[in-house]
């Protein structure tokens, strides 16, 4: 039987046994193989964000492998790169020819090029290096895997990997709702270990059709029943994230499924199999509903109770849910598509090299037409944004070889009767053996092409995770898809010493910018456990450390003025400031310059560094503010207010309707018209003054109205604080305003001093209750 095995997959495959010898993988080729599998299962959980995590300024991490939260990215990208020279040191002493792709190593080694020369215009230059090294270890290991995956064990092995990755993500989304379940919160949207719900959503939409296609198709029994608890856990978890487009996607990847295994004659012989896999996935799918169905049909869906314990009938119920879930969705279609607009014109102001790869949160602003968004909601035009349209074209370009080169396998497989299947009744030689390669053609196909179809509504390939795991598809894709082509279609060919110098190159790269980051982010944290134990000589060095690694970050040096001012070394702290922002000319470090300046008494420079910080950024509202509170103190107030109109022409057009989370309300649109109130009151200006502090009044009212909410509650302390003084200051200044209009209106003023005296009496028991949770004591209540 073994040898008749050999035999048909010999002819099958057109290579010859001496070949087939020759292409075995060596010791090195698998110590590669065990770093691809350590960085794909490592990404998983630490690599749900993207290539540069969000810091916390001078807030220690917890304990534990919580520091892998800031690092992981960063150790990630280390052992990709001795991936790389791994596979470097193997190629030198012992070249193997494998067959390539037409097109698709020229276009992404030329896209991978033309990213790395975007970064010279990118003003973060560390985001944009950290971005640039994720891209390249995810190119770098989607050619590691086609190669390594010529051996069917490690193929196998791959995709086992992936499954296990998409079983780690489920889990985590899992256990995260169970927990938000158990409290009563039954329609939570579940994160997991990514950045948000929906970046959750597309990572499981690379793994799911891959899940259901490997269960299908295993031979092992107890293999069969691990892969079908991971199916379960991703089809539930897919849906826990309530991401509706997900699961939209998630439905057209079922339906790309079927039709390949309809091509490939796979039905023939295992659509038991694959029916019951199928049924796996609704099962999973249907347990996890809930938080998709709330989004669909309306949070407010669940019928009243009626006399009794009967059901009231829920018509007028469910009509208002799905108004709600119809305004919810047609606000993100708005967002979306305001955002995309911006995107397209930061793209065609930087047609050929973009702005810089990995750089759109900081240049984004300048060209935004709503509030901030750290990313495009679709990664193909902030890819053309940031790298430019050649760019995009080249990834466009490889993409299509290797689509282009599976359709071929797949008409030449289905028009040849050798399709290379192994019967189900055969012995195993391996435990992760499957009955039908083409099985698993199908599903790492449908799963490139979900992602594909959902990187047009998120920016899914910026999350490293789901780059990472495209990248290895993309390599498992091309490797089936090379077992079922004639050799005809394939140029096999070794890979040159200059191939191999320049692979070794990226890998230094890699790993060089891999342990900055890292040194930089442990540094970081060390400081800011220092400061937190009162030792500032300590959280000085260690800042310093972090500036010394990486040389391209502005936050050290950010970190550093904050420290360097609380022990008024006010020039070191000025020094600070202006190295940040010569190693980052943004909005951020601009508004910290100025912020210092303000302080200072310095109002010139202040007012130049925050008209820098504007141009930057020109609807940036805080920037805004304290621009327009600087001119005021400098005696400039015409040029205040004309800042504060600025802002309250804003609030009215989209920048101020359409917001990434409308539930919070935008408080800084209320300085502005406290702001213009108090220019009208100085001029004795009483009914303007009246006029505007009743728009303050609307917003901060709204906003008092929701600050127990759990989306308000996310807003810093400081800041909640500096809401509420301003809230009373501007009822007592509306309140004499009025008093000075010719008749004044005494209903109004004394709703206004009712209202007062809430707030302030509110402001107390808020005060009195987070005294009473930080002090352990349970707040008494009235019988």
């Amino acid at each position: 039987m073994r040898e008749d095995l050999k035999k048909r997959t010999n002819s099958t495959s057109a290579i010859p046994e001496k070949q087939g010898d020759r292409l075995a993988l060596s010791l090195l080729d698998w110590l590669t193989l065990g770093c691809i599998s350590i960085v794909i299962l490592f990404a998983s959980h630490w690599g749900g964000v993207f290539s540069t995590p969000p810091q916390s300024g001078l807030m220690p991490t917890e304990g534990g492998l919580a520091i892998l939260n800031g690092v992981g990215i960063a150790i990630i990208l280390i052992i990709s790169g001795l991936a790389g020279l791994i596979i470097v040191g193997r190629e030198w002493q012992k070249p193997v020819a494998i067959g390539l792709i037409p097109g698709a190593a020229g276009a992404f080694t030329a896209m991978g090029i033309w990213s790395a020369l975007s970064v010279f215009h990118a003003p973060q230059k560390a985001f944009s290096l950290n971005a640039l090294a994720v891209l390249c270890a995810a190119l770098m290991t989607g050619c590691l895997t086609a190669r390594l995956a010529r051996n069917r064990n490690a193929l196998l092995i791959l995709l086992i990997t992936v499954i296990g990755a998409g079983t780690i993500a489920g889990a985590s989304g899992v256990n995260e709702y169970l927990s938000y379940w158990k409290q009563g919160v039954w329609n939570h949207r579940t994160f997991g270990n990514f950045a948000n719900p929906d970046f959750l959503s597309g990572f499981l939409l690379l793994t799911l059709p891959v899940t259901l296609a490997y269960f299908a198709a295993a031979k092992d029994s107890l293999l069969r029943l691990a892969v079908g608890f991971s199916l379960g856990i991703q089809s539930a978890c897919s849906l826990l994230t309530g991401s509706r487009a997900g699961a939209g996607v998630l439905l057209i990847s079922l339906i790309i499924f079927m039709l390949l295994c309809l091509a490939l004659n796979v039905f023939k012989g295992y659509g038991r199999r694959l029916g019951i896999a199928i049924l796996v996935f609704a099962v999973g799918a249907v347990l996890g509903l809930a938080p998709t169905r709330s989004r669909v049909v309306g949070k407010g869906d669940a019928p009243p109770a009626g006399k009794s314990g009967t059901t009231a009938p829920p018509v007028q119920n469910t009509m208002s849910a799905m108004e709600a879930a119809a305004a919810s969705q047609s606000h993100s279609g708005e967002f979306r598509k305001y955002t995309w607009q911006g995107t397209v014109r930061m793209g065609m102001k930087n047609l050929i090299l973009g702005t810089g790869i990995g750089d759109f949160e900081t240049t984004y602003p300048r060209y935004a037409l709503t509030a901030f968004t750290a990313h495009a909601h679709n990664g193909y035009l902030q890819f053309m944004s940031e790298c430019g349209l050649p760019a995009l074209l080249l990834l466009i370009a490889g993409l299509a070889a290797i689509s282009a080169f599976t359709a071929h396998a797949i008409l030449f497989a289905r028009n040849s009767s050798g399709t290379a299947e192994l019967a189900a009744n055969q012995k195993s030689d391996f435990i992760l053996d499957v009955v039908s390669k083409p099985m698993l053609l199908c599903g790492a196909a449908a799963s490139i092409a979900a992602s594909l179809i959902h990187n047009a509504i998120d920016s899914d390939w910026y999350i490293v995770a789901t780059l990472m795991v495209l990248s290895v598809l993309l390599g498992l894709l091309c490797s089936l898809a090379r077992e079922g082509a004639p050799l005809t279609t394939q140029i096999p060919r070794p890979l040159s010493k200059m191939m191999i110098a320049a692979l070794a190159l990226v890998s230094l790269a890699i790993i060089w910018r891999g342990s900055a980051a890292s040194i930089a982010r442990m540094n970081t944290d060390s400081a800011a456990i220092a400061m937190q134990s009162g030792e500032g000589a300590k959280a000085v060095e260690s800042l310093n450390n972090a500036a010394d690694a990486d040389r391209f970050d502005p936050e050290p040096a950010l970190n550093l003025a904050i420290i360097q001012a609380a022990i008024n070394r006010r020039p070191e702290a000025l020094q600070s400031l202006q190295k940040a922002v010569r190693i980052a000319p943004t909005g951020r470090t601009y508004y910290r310059l100025a912020q210092f300046y303000s302080k200072t008494g310095d109002l010139p420079n202040a007012i130049e560094s925050f008209e820098r910080a504007r141009i930057a950024e020109p609807h940036n509202l805080q920037n805004l503010k304290a621009l327009a509170d600087t001119l005021v103190k400098a005696g400039q107030q015409e040029r205040a207010d004309l800042v504060y109109k600025d802002m309250a022409a804003l609030e009215n057009e989209p920048y101020g309707k359409v917001r990434a989370m409308p539930e919070l309300v935008e408080t800084d649109f209320a300085n502005a018209h406290v702001g213009l109130g108090d220019s009208a009151s100085a001029s004795k200006k009483w009914e303007l003054a009246d006029r505007e502090y009743s728009l303050a009044d609307t917003i901060l009212a709204e906003y008092w109205s929701r600050r127990s909410q759990e989306m308000e509650q996310s807003i810093s302390p400081d800041k909640r604080k500096s809401i509420a003084e301003l809230y009373e200051v501007m009822l007592t200044r509306w309140i004499f305003a009025l008093n000075n209009l010719p008749n004044p209106p005494s209903d109004k003023i004394q709703k206004i001093k009712a209202e007062q005296s809430k707030v302030h009496a509110d402001r107390e028991a808020d005060d009195q209750a987070l005294q009473q949770l930080q002090s352990g004591s349970t707040p008494s209540s009235n019988p």
